[in-house]
C-alpha cells in the first residue's frame, strides 16, 4: 500500500530557535497591523494627508514592494497551514 503522505516530506519538531523567530515574527505581523490602523480614520487614509507630497511616489513605490513581499509571505504561510492540515488528517 502507498504512503498517503508520500508527497509530504516528514516534519520535524521546531528547535527552540524555530519557536523564537516564529514568535518574533507574528509579534511583527501585529505591530505591522497597528501601524497601518493609525493610518486610515473611518476608512480613509489619513496619511495621504500627513505625508510629505514630494515623498509620496518614494512611499507609494516602498508600499507597493512591501506588498508584493507580503503576497509572497501570505502564499508560503498558507501552504505551510495545507501542509499541516494534511499531516494532522
Amino acid at each position: 500500500m502507498p504512503n498517503d503522505n508520500a508527497l509530504i516530506p516528514p516534519a520535524s519538531a521546531p528547535t527552540k530557535a524555530d519557536r523564537d523567530a516564529a514568535a518574533r515574527l507574528e509579534r511583527k505581523i501585529d505591530q505591522v497591523c497597528g501601524m497601518f490602523a493609525v493610518g486610515f480614520d473611518d476608512g480613509e487614509c489619513v496619511a495621504a494627508r500627513k505625508i510629505n507630497p514630494g515623498k509620496a511616489a518614494t512611499y507609494a513605490d516602498k508600499l507597493a514592494l512591501i506588498q508584493k513581499h507580503l503576497g509572497y509571505m501570505e502564499r508560503a504561510l498558507r501552504a505551510a497551514a495545507v501542509q499541516a492540515e494534511l499531516i494532522a488528517a
